[in-house]
């Protein structure tokens, strides 16, 4: 668990083996293995949690933020879950998770990156897809529906300009329609 301000980092090459799941509270998680798939694998490890203040203001003032700084840092098995105080920031990288879930929370794929999830559940919150170099892949199920705290499920670009790549594979469940 992290608490506090201020940043820490995953690095070096093996995989981190400790049993249950990662939690950031406030402050930042930099992923910065040089090997695939072991800042976070799956086999030991539980849900990467960001955030502790599900349903709160979104983006409150004691920000939670996990940042990939190599591609492919989390196991495809992981799931993760973005609070109302979380951002998952792919800055650009490239990766592959389990169940995405979103309650208020903030994802950024960040120009050139490339976000493929097995499932994604959201109650509010944001997907931002920054640029045409940006793809979020969305395989199995997608249930996105607003809430009282942020009023919208959002998942596009934040300027509506640069659009990028939205790829829906398998069912999508939400109060409306989606549009591009």
């Amino acid at each position: 668990t992290k608490i506090g301000d201020g940043s820490i980092a995953f690095t070096g090459s093996a995989a981190n083996t400790y049993t249950g799941n990662t939690v950031v509270q406030d402050g930042t998680l930099l992923l910065s293995k040089t090997v695939s798939g072991v800042a976070l694998d799956g086999a030991a490890n539980g849900k990467l949690i960001i955030g502790n203040n599900p349903g709160s203001v979104p983006f409150g003032p004691a920000l939670a933020q996990v940042q990939e700084t190599l591609n492919n840092q989390i196991a495809a098995s992981v799931p993760v879950v973005v609070n109302a105080d979380g951002v998952f920031n792919l800055n650009g990288k490239t990766d592959t998770i389990g169940s995405l879930t979103v309650v208020d929370g903030l994802v950024d794929v960040q120009t050139g990156g490339q976000l493929t999830v097995n499932s994604l559940n959201m109650t509010g919150g944001t997907v931002t897809v920054e640029s045409l170099t940006s793809v979020l892949n969305l395989n199995g199920t997608v249930a996105a529906t607003s809430d009282s705290v942020s009023g919208t499920a959002n998942i596009g670009n934040a300027s509506q300009t640069d659009l990028g790549q939205v790829a829906f594979v398998g069912n999508y469940v939400g109060q409306d329609s989606y549009t591009r």
